[in-house]
Formats: structure tokens, C-alpha cells, sequence
């Protein structure tokens, strides 16, 4: 393909030594070692940001706009749900209901847990 580089030009420079005395060829040699070592991460769009899929789980459980957080303890309510399901996972509405009643949940609880677990394995 034309589009490779097939050796000098006329009138070239070369300006890599110039990079490299001055410093600024390790900073884009190290910017490139950056890269390849997220590369497997960035190939598949993954963020393993932990801060940020927990921000997730609270923007799900507090509504956005439409809730009104002036009620007592609205907001602080719907925080610590966030807080207990990004702990406990897809199990954290069975961690709750026993704690509340002392009780196992039921059997449609347990299949829709159950569910849950086999979608984020896959």
C-alpha cells in the first residue's frame, strides 16, 4: 500500500535526537507504554472504575430529578440502599428480607436472585 513510509525524503529532518536530548521522546514513549498496558481494557470497553459504577447504583436508586429530598430521610434512605446493594450485589434483596423478617425469601425472590447471578456471569 502507498500509504507506508518507504525510507527519507528529500529535505527530511530527522528530529528524533532533538526529542530525545530534550526530554521529550521518554514522555511520548511513556504516554505509549500507558496505552499498551490498558490496551486489553480499552479494546473492549471496560471500565473497572470502582468510583464510578458505584455512582451508578446511587443515581439508580435516588430517581434524579423527580424526588422530592426534602422529605425526612429520603435521601440518606435511598444512599444506604445503594451502599447495601453495591456491597451485597444481586443477593442484597435477600440479605434484606431476612433481616427485616427473620425469614427466607420466597421462591420467585430466590429465581429472579438466581437470574441475576447467571446475567452478570455471562
Amino acid at each position: 500500500a502507498s500509504y507506508f513510509c518507504k525510507g527519507l525524503k528529500e529535505n527530511e529532518v530527522n528530529l528524533v535526537p532533538q526529542m530525545q536530548t530534550s526530554g521529550l521522546w521518554a514522555d511520548i514513549l511513556g504516554a505509549r507504554n500507558i496505552v499498551a498496558h490498558y490496551v486489553s481494557s480499552l479494546i473492549y470497553n471496560v471500565n473497572n472504575n470502582v468510583v464510578e459504577g458505584f455512582n451508578n447504583v446511587i443515581a439508580k436508586y435516588v430517581g434524579g430529578k423527580r424526588i422530592n429530598y426534602s422529605l425526612r430521610g429520603s435521601y440518606s434512605a435511598r444512599c444506604h440502599t445503594a451502599v447495601t446493594s453495591f456491597n451485597l450485589g444481586s443477593t442484597y434483596i435477600s440479605h434484606l428480607h431476612k433481616k427485616m423478617t427473620n425469614l427466607s425469601p420466597g421462591i420467585i425472590t430466590n429465581k429472579y436472585i438466581c437470574l441475576n447471578e447467571n446475567k452478570k456471569k455471562q
